[in-house]
């Protein structure tokens, strides 16, 4: 969806003249302003989406790039929460199992690959967050 973004940006660009026209722009704008709403909802960044609703509410070239702007840096920003969420998983099975393998030992004293099992864990868990 990125790419495609890219690709109309550019084209808006290189052709700024021929985008002039309303009937030509709306199509875009309104499917821009739509992208945008799903992406910030699905954020929840519901009154983030009515500010600029209200700043960009005319149907100009200005405004719907502006608009497929936000709409690749709301891409950008969901491909990071999504990154989080996913090395926050990963911190918590991993601390998970460590506990649950600190909680089979016995004994303090460890056998020697009894301690590297519990340092590549810990390895995995720092790696993860």
């Amino acid at each position: 969806m990125e790419s495609e973004l890219d690709y109309v940006i550019d084209m808006m660009r290189s052709k700024f003249k021929d985008f002039e026209r309303t009937e030509i722009m709306r199509p875009f704008y309104l499917k821009a302003l739509s992208t945008l709403r799903n992406l910030l909802l699905e954020q929840h960044m519901d009154q983030r989406f009515q500010q600029l609703y209200k700043q960009y509410r005319e149907i100009t070239i200005e405004n719907t790039l502006k608009l497929l702007l936000r709409c690749k840096l709301a891409f950008h920003t969901r491909g990071i929460l999504l990154r989080i969420f996913q090395l926050q998983l990963s911190y918590e099975l991993t601390a998970h199992d460590m506990k649950k393998m600190l909680d089979a030992k016995t004994s303090y004293k460890l056998r020697m690959d009894s301690f590297n099992q519990i340092r590549e864990a810990a390895a995995r868990m720092s790696e993860a967050g």
